[in-house]
């Protein structure tokens, strides 16, 4: 599994080098709130498209590593052309091309590792948290480095720390689940799609990747409104992250005593205790108390829906339903949240706009609770 650590390691330092900096560069090259927006919103939907496509093509070829390395490098270029954009003309298609690279790389890996791991695969946390290991280091020693040299060194960080993935990822172990013969690709996609317990899983990804999204686009506005500074909103930041951490390692600890269901039920508790205490902030710096919430609600529910995903999965389809579990919060529940998360704030304002976020965690929990109770 070291190879997977470091696989994480710098697969995750290189978007933290990236993807927390893409709207400043953006604002750097004059674009106006609109154009970001539209740069913004566009990721989540070409990845909720493409990651299907890709983990689908993948489990239907099973050239897992030929695909996984076509990303990365796909990936990287992808990112060159946008360094070299000058324009909004010019970047929706490097910005696009990069997203359509991007978003089946993180899925295959996971499924991989699950599988590798087999019956102790309740500790795959305790190998993904070297992703969020590199994300930490990459974000505190990129900030100093873009304010000294400048916003395009976010490129160079990125895309040094991208070529060292692809090296990575040409000796990385793959494997995945055998397909029973005579079984076509089509036939296993039905099973899994039938399964009430895998579309459960994934209406609960798509209501927690929205309260994410929300999170990360309206927390600093809602921050700046209550007289925050940099130093406030980078804080909740870092401590965020660093408390994935612990909980990633732990996860396996977590899924053995309360299994899936009492993990998301945790989980989901944790995100709306945290949206809520967002809403109900007596003055921004309670924000960076309240972001410790981050680490059980999101490293819980990623490690127990990964496991899930792989279990629920018909031999041959990991890649598949790793991919649909993945695109469901990052994809279609990022960009729900984005786009609605923005018309709610305007029109009614950042307290509203979590805590309504927080009413809707709640709501889906129970939803979740009455599914799991008719499918036992």
């Amino acid at each position: 599994m070291n190879r997977a650590k470091l696989f994480y390691l710098f697969f995750y330092g290189g978007q933290a080098a990236l993807v927390p900096f893409l709207t400043l560069y953006y604002q750097s090259l004059g674009l106006g709130g609109a154009a970001i927006g539209l740069l913004a919103g566009l990721v989540p939907l070409a990845s909720m498209v493409s990651g299907s496509l890709w983990n689908g093509a993948a489990d239907a070829t099973r050239r897992y590593r030929a695909v996984l390395l076509l990303a990365v490098a796909g990936a990287w270029l992808g990112a060159l052309l946008v360094s070299r954009a000058g324009g909004l003309a010019a970047l929706l298609p490097t910005v696009l091309l990069m997203a359509i690279f991007s978003a089946p790389i993180a899925p295959l890996v996971d499924s991989s590792v699950v599988a590798l791991l087999g019956e102790r695969r309740a500790d795959y946390g305790r190998v993904r948290l070297w992703g969020s290991v590199g994300w930490m280091l990459t974000a505190l020693a990129a900030g100093p480095l873009l304010e000294r040299y400048g916003l395009n060194w976010m490129f160079v960080l990125h895309l040094g720390l991208m070529a060292v993935v692809f090296v990575v990822a040409a000796r990385l172990p793959l494997a995945q689940s055998v397909a029973v013969p005579g079984v076509s690709f089509g036939t296993r996609l039905g099973v899994l799609l039938r399964q009430r317990a895998y579309l459960g899983l994934l209406a609960v990804a798509l209501v927690f990747g929205m309260a994410l999204s929300i999170i990360l686009s309206y927390l600093f506005l809602h921050l700046s409104g209550l007289g925050a500074g940099e130093t406030v909103m980078s804080l909740t930041l870092s401590i965020a992250t660093a408390s994935e951490i612990p909980f990633l390692f732990l996860s396996g600890w977590f899924l053995r005593r309360l299994g899936v269901r009492g993990v998301i039920v945790l989980a989901l508790l944790f995100m709306a205790v945290r949206v809520f205490g967002y809403a109900w902030l007596p003055t921004a710096g309670w924000a960076v108390a309240v972001s410790v919430l981050h680490g059980p609600a999101y490293a819980l529910l990623w490690s127990a829906g990964v496991a899930e995903s792989y279990r629920l999965a018909p031999a041959g389809l990991g890649a598949t339903a790793q991919g649909a579990f993945t695109t469901a919060m990052f994809g279609l529940g990022s960009a729900i949240g984005s786009f609605a998360g923005g018309v709610v704030y305007q029109r009614a304002g950042a307290p509203f706009l979590f805590e309504a976020t927080g009413w809707l965690v709640l709501a889906t929990l129970a939803g979740y609770l009455v599914l799991e109770r008719r499918a036992a």
